[in-house]
């Protein structure tokens, strides 16, 4: 889809959707193993896919994504919380949820983790997806609280976190996430 939408851009010279497009391609290396070479392709075309409206926040939750996948938690923090400020309705909105679990992950990346903005944030993304019956992104926050409080000692609340999160899966849902559960599952008995 970005290639075709990257030929049609190039066709009649439309810049952002152009950017757009290789934005996305760059997602895709990164999501098949090529972190450095998607991440220099996400990083060419950031300034302009950014402001592709018809995106909403998604570019911006890509790249930090992609950096905090580099360990670039600075950069990604920065991306969040720039995100976070442009926001009108911060629990609302395409994708929210999902810069909620974001920023509760990296708060666990700090040089000083922060621990209780992260159960935080990782809960408020949990609500907004459920809310908003998002189910894999559901499923991702879940994954990700589930972690935290398995890593705090916290197993009884953990495997609950796990349990709902995976409560109502999509039966056509094959991604990583779903790999995660079952060995999360498995690890917490």
């Amino acid at each position: 889809y970005a290639e075709r939408m990257r030929g049609v851009a190039e066709k009649y010279e439309f810049a952002q959707s152009r950017a757009f497009a290789i934005f996305m391609l760059g997602t895709a290396r990164v999501a098949n193993g090529d972190l450095a070479g998607g991440l220099e392709q996400m990083s060419s075309s950031f300034e302009v896919a950014r402001t592709y409206l018809f995106s909403a926040i998604y570019p911006r939750l890509a790249m930090a994504e992609a950096l905090m996948r580099a360990e670039r938690y600075a950069d990604a923090s920065e991306i969040v919380a720039s995100t976070f400020a442009s926001l009108r309705t911060p629990e609302s909105g395409v994708f929210v949820s999902e810069l909620w679990r974001l920023r509760g992950e990296l708060a666990l990346k700090s040089r000083a983790p922060e621990t209780e903005l992260a159960e935080r944030d990782l809960n408020t993304a949990m609500r907004i997806a459920s809310a908003q019956d998002a189910k894999v992104f559901q499923l991702r926050a879940g994954l990700a609280l589930a972690e935290f409080l398995a890593q705090e000692g916290r197993r009884e609340e953990a495997r609950a976190t796990l349990s709902n999160a995976c409560r109502d899966p999509l039966p056509q849902f094959m991604g990583p996430e779903v790999v995660r559960a079952s060995e999360l599952q498995i690890q917490l008995g």
